[in-house]
C-alpha cells in the first residue's frame, strides 16, 4: 500500500505501469483539491492581490502591435530594434516618443562604432539645450550595446537615450514628458515643442554619418513611434501667454506608428523630412504643427 506525504491511500505497490498512472493520477487530483483549499481560505484582500497580479498590464511592444507590424511589412527589424532599445533603456516601459533612421537596401553602408571621433561627435548632441532631451547632449561615456553605442541622459535613471549601430541605423527615444493639470489631476503630455524632437535627431545623424565622410550617396528611410500612446495627452501653446494647455485626450490606440519617410542623398536639408514628421505627430491629435 502507498501512502503519500500527507498521510493520503493513493494505490497498491505494483509496479505495473497502469497502477503507476494510477498513483499519478490521484496525485495529480489531491494537489489540485488541496490549492482550492488553500485558495479558499485566502482573505479577500489577497484574492484581489492575486487577480491584480493576474492582470497587469504587459511592456507594450511594437513587434505586437498589429497596425504597427502592417505599417513597417518588410522593415520588421525595425520594430525588433525598437523593442530592444526601450527594454535596454527604459525597463519601467513608460509612454515614450522614439525615432529611427536607416539606410535603404540599395547600398550597403557601415558606420564604425569603435572610432572614438565618431563616437565624441554623436554624444557632443546638437546646438541648444532643450530641457527634455538635452538637445542629445551627452556628459557620460558612450556604452556598448548589441548593435554598436549608446549615449543617454546623465540621470542615474536615463529620460532619454540615442543609440548609433554599426549598419548605419540610429535611433532615439525620450519618455519623460512635462505634465499638466487635468481635473484636479498632473497628466503627462506631449506638446508641439517636440517637434523640435525630429529635427535634433536628424541634425545629429547627419552630422555623426559627416564626420567618417561617408554616405553621401545613401538613401535613408525614417520613421517615429509614440508607445503607449494611450497614456499620454497632447499640448499646445496658448493663445494668450507663455504657457501651454491641453489640446487632446489621448489616442485610444496603444502605439502611433509613423508611415515611413524618404530621405534622398540631394535632400542636403534635413529639416523638410522633420517637418513632415511633426505635421504627423500634431495631425494625430488634431492640433495644427508648429510654424518651422
Amino acid at each position: 500500500m502507498l501512502v503519500n506525504s500527507h498521510g493520503v491511500q493513493v494505490c497498491s505497490a505494483s509496479t505495473h505501469k497502469g497502477s503507476y498512472i494510477y498513483y499519478v493520477l490521484m496525485l495529480s487530483c489531491f494537489n489540485y483539491q488541496r490549492s482550492h483549499i488553500a485558495i479558499g481560505l485566502l482573505p479577500a484582500t489577497a484574492l484581489n492581490q492575486m487577480d491584480i497580479d493576474s492582470n497587469k498590464e504587459k511592456s507594450p511592444m511594437l513587434t505586437d502591435d498589429k497596425r504597427a507590424i502592417l505599417r513597417m511589412a518588410g522593415n520588421e527589424e525595425l520594430l525588433i530594434r525598437a523593442d530592444e532599445f526601450l527594454a535596454t533603456h527604459n525597463p519601467k516601459a513608460l509612454p515614450a516618443l522614439i525615432v529611427q533612421l536607416w539606410p535603404t537596401r540599395d547600398k550597403t553602408l557601415i558606420l564604425d562604432v569603435d572610432n572614438e571621433s565618431i563616437r565624441k561627435r554623436f554624444a557632443a548632441g546638437v546646438e541648444g539645450d532643450d530641457g527634455w532631451w538635452c538637445s542629445f547632449k551627452s556628459y557620460s561615456q558612450t556604452k556598448p550595446t548589441l548593435h554598436g553605442f549608446a549615449t543617454m541622459s546623465g540621470s542615474e535613471e536615463p529620460t532619454w537615450a540615442c543609440e548609433a549601430h554599426h549598419d548605419a541605423h540610429f535611433i532615439a527615444g525620450l519618455w519623460h514628458f512635462p505634465t499638466l493639470m487635468r481635473e484636479s489631476h498632473n497628466v503627462p503630455v506631449l506638446a508641439t515643442f517636440h517637434a523640435q524632437f525630429f529635427k535634433d535627431f536628424l541634425i545629429l545623424v547627419q552630422s555623426t554619418l559627416g564626420s567618417q565622410e561617408s554616405g553621401k550617396e545613401i538613401k535613408f528611410n525614417v520613421t517615429a513611434a509614440v508607445v503607449r500612446a494611450s497614456k499620454l495627452y497632447f499640448a499646445a501653446e496658448a493663445k494668450f501667454g507663455n504657457s501651454f494647455t491641453i489640446r487632446a485626450t489621448p489616442l485610444s490606440q496603444e502605439n502611433l506608428q509613423f508611415p515611413i519617410y524618404r530621405i534622398e542623398p540631394a535632400q542636403e536639408d534635413w529639416s523638410t523630412t522633420a517637418n513632415q514628421m511633426a505635421r504627423a505627430l500634431c495631425g494625430a491629435y488634431g492640433v495644427a504643427a508648429p510654424t518651422p
